[in-house]
């Protein structure tokens, strides 16, 4: 393969695997040769095994790589989820300084990354079989070209809650500071009856705490509007 060849290729992704790098079998180790010639160049880096970013001038995209461009690469089929989501909606006031990331059949660990100047972190985390529903692609970038696949916030929150035997306990919930007002109580309820009976009786609870706020709007309209 030649350089023009690979630009033509993923020249417009921020970067690529070598999976995306359709070869015949017999040419697959002349390819890893090519690789590293090309690293040696500077005219890509390797990010880590498999994964390369193709650096300037020849980059078509115009975007630095950021750690959303790397997840799915790594794990096709996996959704940003739990505390990650969950901080990008405004659900939990805390910012996630890691990546969360869901994946049937993924295997659990922590993988690091220097991505423009900055090391940043992927917190993999494996779902159980037929719990990848719930997904909305998001845009993100500097003009919000590029997409990627989060888990709505009521499935989010339900994905965290589901690593904790003890999320039911109303010490748990109240620690995670939820904005009951950014959560669909029916939705909430809904995913929940796809997973286990221990999900259903968080949304349950949870669920309360919705009403509670609600009515507490309701009967303070006015309670926050300045004079």
């Amino acid at each position: 393969m030649k350089f023009q060849e690979l630009l033509a290729t993923v020249g417009e992704r921020p970067c690529f695997s070598v999976r995306d790098l359709i070869v015949p079998k017999e040419e697959k180790h002349a390819l890893r040769v090519q690789l590293k010639r090309w690293c040696d160049a500077g005219k890509i880096s390797r990010i880590r095994k498999g994964l390369y970013g193709i650096n300037a001038p020849w980059c078509k995209t115009k975007a630095p790589l950021c750690i959303l461009d790397l997840y799915h690469e790594i794990e096709y089929g996996s959704w940003v989820s739990g505390e990650t989501a969950l901080s990008h909606y405004g659900v939990i006031p805390d910012t996630a300084f890691q990546l969360s990331v869901y994946g049937v059949n993924v295997k659990p660990r922590r993988e690091y990354f220097d991505t423009d100047g900055l090391v940043s972190m992927i917190d993999f985390r494996r779902a159980p079989l037929g719990l990848s529903f719930g997904c909305q692609y998001v845009p993100f970038g500097r003009e919000n070209t590029r997409y990627r696949l989060y888990a709505e916030p009521e499935k989010a929150l339900l994905d965290c809650a589901y690593r904790f035997s003890y999320c039911c306990e109303p010490a748990w919930i109240e620690e995670l500071r939820l904005d009951y007002l950014l959560l669909n109580k029916e939705t909430l309820a809904n995913y929940a009856k796809r997973m286990n009976r221990r999900m259903i009786e968080f949304a349950h609870a949870v669920g309360l705490l919705i009403d509670e706020e609600l009515t507490w709007e309701r009967d303070n309209p006015n309670t926050w509007i300045e004079a």
